[in-house]
Order: structure tokens, then C-alpha cells, then sequence
């Protein structure tokens, strides 16, 4: 009895023995991922000075190996180096993984003094095999950031073309983040342009405008907005019910702001005609009215996508406090309903607008525009027409088509 107790212990020690050796090692990652460690945003592209970043490895691969609890170390030990210097170190405990292998691991906070290029280096090891990954980032001033922004402000006020401005503003972008004029070329057709326009997302809103486009042309060459804006023209025989029209019809397409833009611009402008209503002034109604009441609608496409990164930003935050409950909730609709009180932009713009149609109170360029349209009692919308991108008439419908009310409404 003596022998087989004995026995007992000597092959419980060794199995012991050999669980405790961690029996894996990493044999290829798939890149660093740079977190701001002030703000938290993930995936940064470039590094401001004097700004600490968090380092992250992503897509460990992991390989068995034949390990002993001599040569195990149970944890992920860490260097991380910036141009060639050492900025962190530390270990990453394996012992409670359970085999649910990690596939990315923390490294340590960095930062850097100078602008330029700067290569940011990371060695992790596990039972003693070393394995590098490294990448290249450009650092710059905060400031930097803002260039692309007053870029485009600047072109699309300079030369009133939204393609040329974008496009324009994008490659001076990509050249920043890439360091060089060769590579940002390349990088904004690769990734800004090319993978923006397959993303998922970004081709249903194109579709869901090209369609939508498509029914407002219809309901223009079928002659249901001469209809509609006879029916509404009715009781809209001042520029001021004119234009209370106007905003009351933005405020019911609460949808989707683009569907408003075409719908009300291209509806309500034959009406606002015939009542001596500057183009500039149905511009303004429209722009003021589409994006404010789309977000502060819950069933509009605008706050769908909104909901979706605010889940996104409630699941990562649970994930590092490591908690299944936040004190402002874990439903992104929830939080969404509780921010609308807070959305002063929106609310004050609905508000001065309504204000300034009820009162007929207008200023500088505005008030200019519209006196010009009524002192003249010009139905053409004035001199903003000119300005017209596209030819309002190409559309029109014939002479002989019917202008009946129902062919607006029925599409």
C-alpha cells in the first residue's frame, strides 16, 4: 500500500510539474495598434509631440511547442523601443488564460520629443523565443491636424467645387500621415478612396441618394410638383406662409437630411417662386432644418449610424473598466434619448429659424437677396439662381403633361 501511495505522489508531482510549463510560443503578429492615452481613440495614424500613446501588438499567432516548467515562463515579456530606444518594459501573465490564448497584448506607453519619422519597435518573448514587429509613424504638432480642415474651407469657398476640394484635401492628408508626396498618392487611391467607396456602409447611403434622386426627378417630369405647389399655393399666398411651407415640409421628411435637401429644395422652390422668395433664403431653410431634425429623430438614418458607434464606444469602455454595467447605461438608444436635451445646435437652429419666418426679420447678404426679389417681384428666385449648380428647368415637365397634386404624393 506504501509503494502505490508513493507511486501516486511521484506521477502527481510530475504532472504538476508539466502543466505549469506554458506550452506555446508566438510565432507572428499582425501589427501594432497606436490608443491615445488621453482621449482613448484607437488605430491613430500619426503621433502628436509630447502626446503619450499606448502601444498595442494585434493578431498574435501562436505555435505548440515541446516546453518543460524549467524552460516555461508562463507570461509575455515586452520591450518596446522608439527609434532604437528602450521606452517600456513589462510582463504579461500567462498563468490564467485557460488556453484562451490573447491576440493582442498591451506594451507599454510611448512618446515622442521630435517631429518626423519615427520607428516604433516592440520584442516580445515567450519561453525565450523573441519575436519583433515594428512600424513607422510620422509625428507632428497638435496644429498639423487642422491644415486639411482650413484646406477645404478654403477651396470650397474659393472655388465652389466640392470634388476638387475633397479630393485635394485628402491627398494633402494622406501625404502627412504617409511623410511623403510618393506614398500619400498611392495611399489616397488605395485606402481613402478605393476601400472607402467598397465599404458596406458608405455604398448604401450612395444608393439609398441615387434612388431617392431618382423618385424626385420623377415626381418633377410627371409634373406633381406644379401640382403639389398649386394645392399648397392655396393658402401659401404670402412670403411669409411661403416660407413657413417651406420649413413645415423640411420638418416632415425627419428621415434622412439628404432626402430632404432634394425633396424640399427641388419642391418647394416653384411655390416660393410665386411668392417672391429669394433662392438663397429657400437654401438656407433647407440646410438649417435637414440636419437638425434628423438628429434629433430616433428613426432617421443619420441616428442609426450614431447608435452604431455609440454601441461600438459602450462596448469598448466596458471592456476596460472590465465591467458588464456603466452608470450611463449599456443601451447606445438609451444614452442617444438622454443626449437629446444637450444637442443646442440643433434645437437653438429650429428655433431661430421658425423665429426668423414668423418675424420676417433677415440681415446682411440675406436681407439684400430678399428685398432685391420683392421689391422687383421677381418669380425667378432671384439672383441666387444663377448660382444654381445644375439648370432647375432641364427637368421640367411638358407643356401637355397633366399637373395634378397626386402624382407627388403617390411615389
Amino acid at each position: 500500500m506504501r509503494k502505490v501511495l508513493t507511486a501516486f505522489l511521484c506521477l502527481a508531482g510530475l504532472l504538476t510539474q508539466f502543466s505549469s510549463a506554458f506550452d506555446y510560443i508566438i510565432v507572428g503578429t499582425e501589427g501594432l495598434l497606436l490608443v491615445d492615452e488621453a482621449s482613448g481613440i484607437l488605430n491613430i495614424k500619426t503621433l502628436f509631440i509630447g502626446d503619450p500613446v499606448q502601444v498595442h501588438v494585434i493578431g498574435l499567432e501562436w505555435a505548440q511547442v515541446n516546453a518543460t516548467a524549467a524552460t516555461s515562463t508562463d507570461s509575455i515579456l515586452y520591450k518596446t523601443y522608439v527609434d532604437g530606444i528602450l521606452q517600456a518594459e513589462g510582463s504579461f501573465d500567462l498563468t490564467d488564460v485557460d488556453r484562451e490564448l490573447p491576440t493582442q497584448v498591451d506594451t507599454g506607453v510611448i512618446t515622442v520629443t521630435t517631429n518626423g519619422a519615427h520607428t516604433i519597435q516592440v520584442v516580445l518573448s515567450v519561453n525565450g523565443e523573441p519575436i519583433e514587429t515594428e512600424q513607422t509613424y510620422q509625428a507632428f504638432r497638435a496644429g498639423v491636424s487642422l491644415i486639411p480642415l482650413i484646406l477645404v474651407f478654403f477651396l470650397a469657398l474659393s472655388t465652389h467645387n466640392v470634388e476638387i476640394s475633397l479630393f485635394t484635401t485628402i491627398f494633402v492628408g494622406a501625404c502627412i500621415i504617409a511623410g511623403n508626396i510618393k506614398q500619400g498618392f498611392q495611399d489616397m487611391l488605395s485606402i481613402y478612396i478605393l476601400q472607402a467607396m467598397a465599404d458596406e456602409g458608405h455604398v448604401y447611403v450612395i444608393l439609398f441618394t441615387l434612388f431617392i434622386s431618382g423618385v424626385v426627378a420623377l415626381i418633377e417630369k410627371s409634373g406633381g410638383m406644379h401640382g403639389f405647389t398649386a394645392q399648397v399655393g392655396r393658402f401659401a399666398k404670402t412670403p411669409r406662409t411661403g416660407q413657413l411651407a417651406a420649413f413645415v415640409c423640411a420638418l416632415c421628411i425627419f428621415f434622412d437630411d439628404y432626402s430632404n435637401l432634394l425633396i424640399t429644395g427641388l419642391g418647394m422652390s416653384p411655390l416660393l417662386d410665386t411668392v417672391f422668395c429669394a433662392r438663397e433664403l429657400l437654401a438656407f431653410i433647407c440646410d438649417s432644418v435637414a440636419a437638425p431634425v434628423a438628429s434629433l429623430t430616433p428613426v432617421s438614418a443619420w441616428i442609426g449610424f450614431e447608435v452604431g458607434l455609440i454601441q461600438t464606444e459602450l462596448d469598448r469602455i466596458m471592456v476596460m473598466e472590465g465591467t458588464e454595467t456603466l452608470s450611463i447605461g449599456t443601451s447606445a438608444m438609451g444614452v442617444f434619448l438622454k443626449t437629446i436635451g444637450y444637442r443646442y445646435y440643433p434645437i437653438f437652429m429650429l428655433f431661430l429659424m421658425a423665429s426668423l419666418l414668423i418675424l420676417q426679420r433677415h440681415s446682411g447678404p440675406m436681407l439684400i437677396a430678399q428685398r432685391k426679389t420683392q421689391v422687383y417681384r421677381r418669380t425667378d428666385g432671384g439672383d441666387g439662381r444663377n448660382h444654381a449648380a445644375v439648370d432647375v428647368n432641364v427637368n421640367a415637365p411638358s407643356e401637355d403633361t397633366p399637373k395634378l397634386w397626386w402624382n407627388n404624393h403617390i411615389p
